[in-house]
């Protein structure tokens, strides 16, 4: 290996192939890989445990649910690429008895270090899901895949910034996850715990 090659993926400038662009579900380049369903397991490592969670990578990933009454769920976490703090994440919910699909993206932030959580965290500022997708604990599926991201990631918390509705104060207490400074945050493994257990009760199944 050259040397500026390996000054390169130290401080974080280049991607371990050098190559490759941020996910975007609407780019026929980029693919995610096959859907899995949200089965409980251990994430795979795919980086080094020295590494801090903003310089690592993770794949694209699918994961589907199915409810008897409301449908279909099925969530796309965008490709993370060294260096980039943002990760992409598109909703769909396909109705049982519906002229199409409603859809939702929403963006997560990884931080190396967090301000009001007390180690690294991926996190967010707000959600406002579509009015299709409210009141059928779609919040509950996206948490369990933004905690199986965090988890992959190595990061400490999952992190909630700012939580005003009584909708999403209920969410994160149901969650388990512990009040902070106007918002919410909890482990990785707890969240995906509480999240399975949460969704299943609601009639979401693989």
């Amino acid at each position: 290996m050259k040397l500026l090659e390996w000054l390169g993926r130290v401080c974080g400038c280049v991607s371990p192939t050098g190559q490759g662009q941020a996910f975007e579900p609407e780019s026929p380049s980029v693919q995610p890989q096959p859907q899995a369903v949200l089965q409980s397991g251990a994430a795979q490592d795919v980086n080094t445990v020295t590494r801090p969670p903003s310089v690592r990578t993770l794949p694209a990933s699918s994961y589907r649910m199915i409810h008897p009454q409301h449908g279909t769920t099925i969530i796309e976490r965008g490709t993370k690429l060294d260096g980039e703090a943002q990760i992409l994440f598109k909703l769909k919910l396909s109705p049982l008895r519906s002229q199409g699909p409603i859809e939702y993206r929403h963006r997560m932030i990884v931080l190396d270090i967090d301000n009001i959580h007390p180690g690294s965290s991926l996190g967010y500022g707000d959600i406002d899901m579509p009015e299709g997708m409210r009141g059928k604990a779609i919040g509950y599926l996206y948490h369990y895949v933004a905690a199986l991201t965090a988890q992959e990631l190595g990061v400490d918390f999952l992190a909630v910034d700012t939580v005003v509705s009584p909708p999403m104060e209920k969410l994160c207490e149901g969650l388990g996850m512990t009040a902070r400074i106007g918002g919410y945050g909890g482990r990785p493994n707890d969240v995906i715990a509480a999240a399975q257990a949460k969704s299943a009760a609601k009639g979401w199944a693989p």
